[in-house]
């Protein structure tokens, strides 16, 4: 899940527990809980991999400073508490995705699992307007990176891992 392996066991079990209670208070949690370390994951993917200078050391412009700007307000935009101000996230995530002249996802490949991520957590959502988001934006992202992002999807719902034997994820 992130850098960290005790956070990515801790995606683990809130997977494992929003599945197997009973009780009709834990499955919201548990799906809030893992979009938060969803979000965390691509801060730090993003953070690792990025500089925070709008310019080169030669002095020439970065031509991805601006899309760079866009996820980092997207992120910010996502961890909202209101419906709508995550739902403009989930719309800038795909204009990113989008964005042929600067194509930040095809530049820095560490982000492209992360925005993943963040689109099927958000096919969770309860609200027809973010899942309606996240539909677009996991229809965005077949049609720029198609089998990178199919495989990835086939792995989320069918439960299992690139190299495993067919087992479900544990």
């Amino acid at each position: 899940m992130t850098n960290t392996p005790l956070l990515g066991v801790i995606y683990t079990q809130l997977e494992t527990l929003q599945a197997s209670t009973t009780s009709a208070l834990i499955p919201p949690l548990a799906r809030e809980a893992r979009m938060v370390l969803s979000l965390r994951r691509a801060s730090s993917a993003f953070a690792a991999s990025s500089s925070a200078a709008s310019t080169f050391a030669d002095g020439t412009p970065d031509p991805l400073a601006a899309s760079r700007e866009t996820y980092r307000s997207a992120l910010k935009l996502l961890q909202d508490p209101l419906l709508p101000v995550r739902a403009q996230g989930l719309h800038l995530l795909r204009s990113l995705v989008l964005d042929k002249e600067h194509a930040l996802l095809s530049t820095d490949p560490a982000l492209l699992p992360a925005v993943l991520d963040i689109f099927v957590a958000a096919l969770e959502e309860e609200d027809s307007f973010l899942y309606l988001n996240a539909v677009q934006g996991l229809s965005s992202l077949v049609d720029v990176f198609g089998k990178q992002v199919i495989g990835r999807l086939m792995e989320v719902y069918t439960g299992t891992r690139r190299g495993d034997k067919g087992g479900p994820r544990e």
